[in-house]
């Protein structure tokens, strides 16, 4: 609805602004229809054309959403856990993740982040226990090379 409002606004700002050329172009639209039939014939055409088209893009769009659909459910394993068959087919896409049980999206993610920092915290106890080594690192700007050295 807010697309059409701001479809009339601009069609009365323009008739505000130019007047003259706003009644000029409807006469262009209106006049030659009246008087050659071959134009009313050409405007039939036009709108045929494109009622097609956006027939055949809506189709086109109903097709795809079907299909993303379709394999949506089939990477969640059928285990979308909002009414769906609870297939208990663990491993496959999505459904090792505990979304038929309930699980929200965020929880999922705020598991993800919780294992990804045990696992960082798990590397850098590892990586402290080696010995400490110097290295180089190129500074980009000035061109000159740093020297530092890693402390536990």
């Amino acid at each position: 609805m807010n697309y059409l409002k701001i479809v009339f606004y601009g069609l009365l700002a323009m008739i505000e602004r130019r007047p003259v050329f706003t009644i000029g172009l409807l006469a262009l639209i209106i006049l030659p229809p009246i008087y050659l039939e071959w134009v009313r014939w050409f405007y039939l055409a036009i709108v045929i054309f494109i009622a097609v088209v956006t027939i055949a893009l809506r189709r086109k769009i109903k097709q795809m959403r079907s299909q993303f659909d379709e394999q949506y459910r089939n990477m969640m394993g059928d285990n979308m856990g909002f009414g769906g068959t609870t297939n208990s087919s663990a491993g496959t896409g999505f459904a090792g993740f505990n979304f038929a049980q309930g699980m929200r999206l965020e929880d999922f993610v705020k598991q993800m982040q919780e294992q990804a920092d045990a696992h960082q915290a798990t590397t850098q106890q590892s990586s402290s226990k080696t010995t400490t080594t110097t290295t180089t690192k190129r500074n980009g700007e000035q061109g000159e090379y740093v020297d530092f050295e890693e402390i536990e």
